[in-house]
């Protein structure tokens, strides 16, 4: 089984990061033009018809492109109307435009590679043996972050899931939890059901005290 986990770790504000955002959502919108214009989602396709207009027109490396490329196409297919890309996107990182060792990072960028110290949480040191997968750069009220994707095959043990048994937790309004082994848990519907009851006959009441738990 594998365990996933991503680890936010804050970065200094750059300006070539910055730059490569802004392009990267450039490149999106147009791909997203392309799509929306000639009604189709579809990766090779959009590619053929932008990929070598946006390394023209933009300082982004071709990873990024492509990357770009796949945001657009997933967008294309959650919206009826055309979508509108803000100014700075988050930039999809995989192993081919991101690297760390050490910790130090290694991002692609409109000016070839960055390399970034940066300091991982005390919190997050027991996913120092994972396996680094990708990246997501990003700017949260004028502060520039990366979410770091690792991963781990773990063993499916008694120690780790109790008793062996793996439990599916299903989450809802009628009732907040449902296990896999069919345990219910009252959910909001019911509770609400139960304060309406309540009120109710305490209005019928009309009694000081009746009153008093009204409010």
């Amino acid at each position: 089984m594998k365990s996933v986990a991503t680890v936010k770790v804050k970065i200094p504000f750059n300006e070539i990061l910055l730059e490569t955002m802004r392009q990267y959502a450039l490149s999106i919108q147009e791909v997203v033009d392309y799509g929306y214009n000639l009604h189709t989602s579809n990766k090779r396709e959009l590619h053929d018809l932008t990929y070598y207009s946006i390394r023209k027109h933009t300082q982004l490396p071709s990873q990024l492109v492509i990357s770009s490329r796949d945001v657009a196409c997933a967008i294309l297919k959650n919206y009826k109307t055309k979508p509108t890309v803000k100014k700075h996107m988050t930039v999809r990182y995989d192993h081919r435009s991101f690297s760390m060792k050490n910790d130090v990072v290694s991002l692609s960028s409109i000016k070839g590679r960055i390399k970034i110290p940066i300091k991982i949480p005390k919190y997050f040191d027991k996913y120092k043996d994972y396996e680094v997968r990708c990246a997501n750069l990003f700017i949260r009220k004028k502060k520039m972050f990366l979410n770091i994707v690792v991963a781990k095959e773990v063993d499916i043990s008694n120690d780790f899931c109790g008793n062996g048994k793996i439990v599916g937790v299903d989450f809802g309004i009628n009732n907040t939890a449902v296990t896999s082994e069919k345990q219910f848990f009252k959910g909001i519907v019911d509770r609400l059901n139960k304060f309406q009851r309540l009120r109710t006959s305490l209005q019928s009441k009309g009694t000081k005290s009746a009153k008093r738990h009204l409010k």
